[in-house]
Formats: structure tokens, C-alpha cells, sequence
């Protein structure tokens, strides 16, 4: 089961996206009330050009731009547009695109044939040369071929609606399991401990092994104390002679290094002796030890 924080989590994504999305219909709808003030006149279409262009929301997908590129003159003055129209600028499938533009399209079940840096790029001739245009007489050059229907961003605003409320629902839901989970730290806390089952002492081979870690990392004091704890536990039964054999050696090397080397041929020499009997190769580390601990105990030097 998820937890009440990644619950949380998604579904304040969830809500953002959903508003998100409310809000980018809610603007395209109120331009399109907005141009149904806005002027007609007569234009002229030269071509109509459909850029592919790659969309990193939708992996290995595409978004078609509808491009009609026409001219129309205000006042005398010449301006020239490409928009189509409100909530058909772009669509993620080009028979969408197709269909918008089916009324200016010379052929419309011609193929679409992409060219230019990259192939994204087609250039389709238009039927009619001229066109209705409708501009905004405060902003002539802001223009468009269709003024569309607001009702056509009903189902963005529903979507977004129902994600919106997805969302609240999902944060509301983690904030319920939060307090539950709580309640129940809180029970778990104020009732009696359930008694542990003790761990299970160590026997010589841990203790050599712990022994054997504590070396590697430097702490020869601390291996010395495992290593004498695993001989002590080791009763010299058959099949342990050569662990007993290891523990000694590494009991050894530990009062040599801490310098106790009289202390160091005791444990050498009863390595040594279970070594020369099996033919191991730690015999030669072990009698390098053996002689370096005499030397330095007799003063003889390293």
C-alpha cells in the first residue's frame, strides 16, 4: 500500500494539472468570445503550410501546426497572417488538421508529403484565393480564417474539472490515512513491548571472523580480544583444529604488531606446529612471524 506522502504527492500533480488544463481551455474559450467582435473582410490566400513538430509530453508523438498563409488589407495597409483559429492552432493527429482545414485545401485527400530540415515541413495549395478574414479592429494585425465555436473546449474543461477534483479527493484521502497511521504509531507506542528473543551468543568461528574484520580495518586491540575469545571457546575438536590453528596465528600477529613480542611466541609456535603437520601455506607467514617476534624479544632487532 502507498504511502500517505506519495498519495499526497500524485495528487497534488493530479489537482495542478487538472487546473492547468482548466485554465489553458477557460483562455483559449475567451478569445474566441472575444473575436466574435471582430471585423470581416475579404483576404487572399497563397498556400497553407503544416509544420511537424516533436512533442516531448507524448514519447515518439507529434503535433501538426496548421499554418494558412494569407494577406488582407486595413485601412489601406497590408497585413499578413498564418492563424487558423482558437483551439485549432495545433492537434496531435494530422486527419484532425486535415479535416480544420478542408474547406481551403485544393485537394483534400491528397497525401501530405513533409520536406524541408528534418521533413517537417509540407506546403499544400489552397483552393480559393480569396478568403473570409476576421481581424481585431483595435490590433489589425492580429487575424484569423475561423473565429470557431467556444463550445469545442467543453471537454478540456471537463477533463480538467474531473482531474481538478481527482486531485482535492486523492489529498483529502492522504491526509485521512495520515491520521489513521498516526492513531496507530500512537497505539503501537502505549502498548506493553512485546520481549525480543535474545540473539544467539557467538561461537569460535565469529569471534575469528570479527577478529579477522577488526584487523583489516586497524583495530588491533579489539582483533586481538576476538581472536583470544575464539580460542577460548575452541576446545581443539577434531575439525577445528585449523580454525584453532588461524585464531593463533592471528592472536600472533596482534602482539606484534602492539609490539608484546615475547607474549607473540606462545600462540606462533602452536600455529606453527598444526601448520608443519598439514603442509598449509600460511606456515611461511607464520614462521616469518615466529622469528621476528624472537629477534625483537631478544633484542636482536628487526
Amino acid at each position: 500500500m502507498a504511502k500517505p506522502a506519495s498519495w499526497f504527492s500524485f495528487s497534488v500533480c493530479l489537482a495542478l494539472f487538472g487546473g492547468l488544463l482548466m485554465g489553458y481551455v477557460h483562455a483559449l474559450t475567451a478569445e474566441s468570445r472575444r473575436m466574435a467582435d471582430w471585423v470581416e473582410t475579404t483576404g487572399v490566400l497563397d498556400e497553407i503550410v503544416v509544420e511537424k513538430k516533436f512533442h516531448y509530453f507524448r514519447p515518439l508523438g507529434f503535433q501538426y501546426h496548421a499554418r494558412p498563409q494569407y494577406r488582407y488589407r486595413v485601412g489601406g495597409v497590408e497585413h499578413r497572417g498564418e492563424r487558423l483559429g482558437p483551439l485549432r492552432d495545433f492537434a496531435h493527429s494530422p486527419d484532425t488538421v486535415r479535416e480544420w482545414l478542408a474547406p481551403y485545401l485544393a485537394e483534400p485527400d491528397a497525401p501530405w508529403r513533409f520536406a524541408g530540415p528534418g521533413g517537417k515541413i509540407c506546403r499544400v495549395p489552397a483552393a480559393a484565393r480569396r478568403v473570409p478574414v476576421y481581424y481585431d479592429p483595435n490590433r489589425p494585425e492580429d487575424a484569423v480564417l475561423d473565429r470557431a465555436d467556444v463550445s469545442r473546449g467543453s471537454m478540456g474543461r471537463a477533463a480538467g474539472l474531473v482531474l481538478l477534483w481527482l486531485g482535492a479527493g486523492g489529498m483529502l484521502a492522504a491526509f485521512v490515512l495520515h491520521l489513521v497511521s498516526a492513531d496507530q504509531r500512537s497505539g503501537a507506542a502505549g502498548a506493553p513491548a512485546v520481549p525480543e528473543k535474545p540473539p544467539e551468543p557467538w561461537n569460535w568461528i565469529d569471534w575469528g571472523r570479527e577478529g579477522d574484520r577488526q584487523l583489516a580495518a586497524g583495530r588491533i586491540g579489539k582483533a586481538l580480544e576476538c581472536f583470544e575469545q575464539a580460542i577460548q571457546l575452541n576446545w581443539g575438536e577434531p575439525g577445528t583444529m585449523a580454525g584453532l590453528a588461524d585464531h593463533n596465528l592471528g592472536r600472533g600477529r596482534c602482539l606484534v604488531l602492539l609490539g608484546r613480542f615475547r607474549e607473540a611466541l606462545e600462540p606462533l609456535d602452536a600455529a606453527i606446529g598444526w601448520y608443519e603437520r598439514t603442509g598449509t601455506r600460511s606456515l611461511a607467514e607464520a614462521r616469518r612471524l615466529r622469528q621476528q617476534a624472537e629477534r625483537m624479544a631478544t633484542g636482536a632487532g628487526p
